[in-house]
């Protein structure tokens, strides 16, 4: 499984400051940290993380503000009921303006609303969505890529696992893909 093809391309993108191919073993690592990870008492659950694991291969990602993240319009965080009801949702740019003026919803921030007229019973959770992203293509030797970022823990445990010591407002961020060319 060759992605040198795909690091290139990735290496050669605005903001990207380093690419490291990732194996299977880290990629279960992190999801293990986040699995235990909360948020005022919520579960935090990353199923872009998941989306990883369902890939052919990922990549790790050092980049700074200059990078071009997924579109905004992809993916995101919700809060959800253990029965899977949408309890919240962050918005994106273009939504917020349409939440503006509804009665039936509570700002918790600039850009996450809560639904008032949802009821639940039992617990909830935060799920952050993968993201598909377009940064790379076929020609590249990539399909099916998506994007996910690590909690602040995962990106220490990533920062150890490759020797980096990125300057301040350095992200990391993962990449999965599948192999366009096997």
């Amino acid at each position: 499984m060759d992605v040198s093809r795909v690091i290139d391309a990735i290496r050669s993108l605005p903001g990207v400051l380093s690419v490291h191919a990732m194996d299977r073993g880290l990629v279960e690592t992190i999801l293990e940290e986040e699995s235990e990870i909360f948020s005022n008492n919520i579960e935090v659950c990353n199923q872009g993380l998941e989306e990883v694991l369902a890939r052919d291969a990922a990549v790790c990602v050092f980049c700074n503000g200059d990078f071009q993240g997924p579109d905004e319009g992809s993916g995101g965080l919700c809060l959800m009921s253990s029965e899977g009801e949408l309890m919240g949702k962050e918005l994106t740019s273009s939504e917020i303006g349409q939440y503006r003026d509804r009665t039936d919803v509570v700002w918790l921030s600039d850009d996450f609303v809560m639904f008032s007229e949802v009821s639940f019973s039992g617990t909830e959770r935060f799920v952050l969505f993968p993201k598909e992203y377009k940064g790379v293509s076929e020609e590249d030797g990539a399909r099916n890529a998506v994007l996910c970022y690590p909690a602040t823990t995962s990106d220490m445990i990533l920062r150890r696992a490759f020797g980096v010591k990125a300057p301040e407002g350095t992200a990391s961020a993962i990449i999965a893909f599948d192999l366009a060319f096997q």
